[in-house]
């Protein structure tokens, strides 16, 4: 047979053009439903693993793992090459918002374990990890607010929580929480911390006991050893912290393996607590940075920048946490993974691949170290149909390139990810950034409000609140007549509920509408600060700044106003955190403390 020179040419120009990238195969196809099966991959199913297994979903729920091809009525995933696992579990975060749990998700993370949330955000979430609807975010479980003194830790942010003083008030505590909606008791015990006061260990006993005895789970929040001791004695079932300051003993190694007490590493935290942090090799990383949002690449930019000489810090030496860890582990200790995200250094989903890593390097094999962040955590912590590849669990799962098993490094080379049985589509966040505008302003004028409530960057002024959040804050806004010297001003007026943990209630102006990657963001570098002329109720409020690097957790700083007309000046170095080159919104809001406020602006101005 002749072959033409045209075919033959023909095909020297595909050769090169595939030798060049530009002929290449097409990437899988999205799976559309809840039904599925994968074939040919490697499987760890939370415990054990199966070499190229075939694992059937039907429904959103694991049907079978086995043997064989898929079945004929059923979409295949080629999983050649590939391992499968469960979804990954975070031991340890604080969940304040959805987008935080989306973050999680798109890094492989379906169920987020939260130990010091809002009640009011865990409970509006339980809808979601009951049922086996398409969602982009992760489940969450939460201690939701934890048992601390007047004083302690968890009260120097400034919230209102309630505080336990004594023993004799433990069983009232503890009913309240479960009450409100905890999924089990968290202790903050940290005698000697000199920062914070902390509960006594009498009274650390008597929560315990009384948790147990209302059949919830009670874990301590410990970061010495000392405190470690007295948890254990007092009967924790967990601690949530590894510790650092000194070298765990033979004798509490033993008593804790005895007892079945887990430890929850949170290395992520600890090493950035000590200016040793993976978050920057984290942001550096190919295989994830693709898919950082800026708000997590401004966290994992940070530290806790704690002095040297500060003698908190010494709780904090990674070497000897990760050496007290291998110990625990050589014994028999339940390890399970945490991160403590969104602490300085560390970001939702994201931080537990490096949390992974350092389970390893603390001498875990690859193996346990997957088990710390699926089937461990999962039964630790009760937490039904998760952390396991087996019939009747939901389909929360992970698809890597590679095998994790003998190089925790792939897990980071996620292929594919399903909640639920649906197929989640992981977009990288700058794919859906447009490029920031520059406003141009006369004098920098923004609102005088003389006729209406508009601005000079393109959108109007309207009410924020934490209700967005499940708190119960009001705000009510309204053109007042005069302002100050002026014909008009905005007036500001409602309710601050500390329902919330941070709550808010003010006045807007939104440049992206709800989405912090929005389809409008400002580019206000040119600018220094905003000022404006205020009055109002006395007390405090904040300039709020939604930006790049300040989405998830807003840029704040504050001022107080009096009931006469004055200038405010605020200065946006001050708002920590804040990047003016994307601005998606800024706000003028009353924050804590509870009860009614009123304020008026007028001529607001960028400088």
């Amino acid at each position: 047979m002749r072959i033409s020179t045209r075919i033959l040419l023909g095909a020297a120009a595909l050769l090169l053009l595939a030798g060049c990238g530009w002929f290449r195969k097409e990437a899988p196809k999205s799976v559309e439903g809840d039904d599925f099966a994968v074939v040919g991959a490697t499987v760890f199913d939370g415990e054990a693993v199966h070499a190229q297994a075939t694992v059937v979903v039907r429904d959103g729920r694991i049907q079978s793992i086995g043997d064989g091809p898929a079945p004929s009525d059923l979409p295949a995933v080629d999983g050649a090459g590939k391992t499968l696992m469960p979804a990954f579990i975070d031991a340890h975060v604080h969940a304040f918002d959805v987008a935080g749990l989306e973050d999680a998700l798109r890094f492989g993370v379906g169920t987020e374990l939260d130990h010091f949330t809002a009640v009011a955000f865990l409970n509006q979430r339980k809808a979601q990890r009951e049922g086996l609807e398409r969602t982009g975010a992760a489940d969450l479980f939460s201690a939701g607010t934890m048992v601390t003194s007047p004083g302690g830790h968890g009260t120097q942010f400034g919230l209102p929580i309630p505080t336990i003083s004594a023993p004799v008030e433990a069983a009232a505590f503890v009913a309240a929480r479960l009450k409100e909606g905890s999924d089990w008791i968290k202790i903050a015990y940290e005698p000697g911390a000199g920062f914070v006061t902390s509960i006594d260990r009498e009274t650390l006993f008597a929560v315990i006991a009384a948790a147990h005895e209302q059949g919830a789970l009670a874990v301590v929040h410990a970061s010495s050893l000392e405190a470690t001791r007295d948890a254990v004695a007092a009967g924790a079932d967990g601690l949530v912290h590894a510790f650092g300051d000194l070298p765990i003993d033979d004798a509490l190694v033993a008593d804790m393996a005895a007892r079945g007490v887990f430890v929850v590493s949170t290395l992520s935290v600890i090493a950035s607590a000590g200016d040793r942090g993976e978050g920057p090799a984290l942001a550096a990383d190919p295989d994830l940075a693709p898919y950082l949002s800026d708000a997590q690449k401004g966290q994992l930019a940070q530290n806790f920048g704690m002095p040297a000489d500060n003698p908190y810090r010494t709780r904090f030496n990674l070497d000897q946490a990760k050496a007290n860890i291998r110990k625990l582990h050589d014994a028999g200790v339940a390890i399970l993974a945490g991160t403590d995200a969104p602490n300085p250094g560390t970001a939702y989903g994201v931080s537990l691949h490096g949390e992974l890593s350092m389970l390893v390097d603390a001498g875990l094999s690859p193996l346990d170290a997957l088990k710390a962040a699926t089937a461990a955590p999962a039964a630790a912590f009760r937490i039904p149909e998760r952390g396991r590849i087996a019939p009747g669990m939901r389909a929360d799962l992970v698809l890597v390139d590679g095998d994790p098993t003998a190089d925790i490094g792939a897990t980071r080379r996620i292929a594919r990810i399903f909640k639920n049985g649906y197929e989640v589509v992981r977009v990288k966040p700058a794919e859906k950034k447009v490029a920031a505008v520059k406003p141009a302003l006369d004098a920098g004028e923004v609102s005088d409000f003389e006729t209406d409530l508009s601005s000079a960057l393109g959108v109007s002024w309207q009410t924020t609140t934490d209700v967005v959040a499940g708190g119960q804050s009001t705000a009510a806004i309204s053109r007042a007549t005069p302002g100050a010297d002026s014909a008009g001003a905005l007036r500001v007026e409602g309710m601050v509920s500390t329902k919330f943990m941070f709550p808010w209630a003010g006045a807007t102006l939104a440049f992206s509408g709800d989405a912090p990657d929005g389809t409008t963001t400002l580019d206000l570098s040119d600018y220094q600060r905003l000022t404006f002329m205020a009055r109002g109720a006395p007390r405090e409020y904040i300039l709020m700044l939604g930006t790049r690097t300040s989405a998830q957790r807003p840029a704040m700083t504050g001022f107080k106003l009096t009931e006469e007309w004055s200038e405010v000046s605020v200065d946006f170095a001050k708002a920590r955190g804040a990047d003016m080159d994307e601005v998606y919104w800024l706000a003028i809001t009353a924050g804590r403390p509870q009860g009614e406020y009123w304020f008026e602006i007028d001529d607001v101005r960028l400088q």
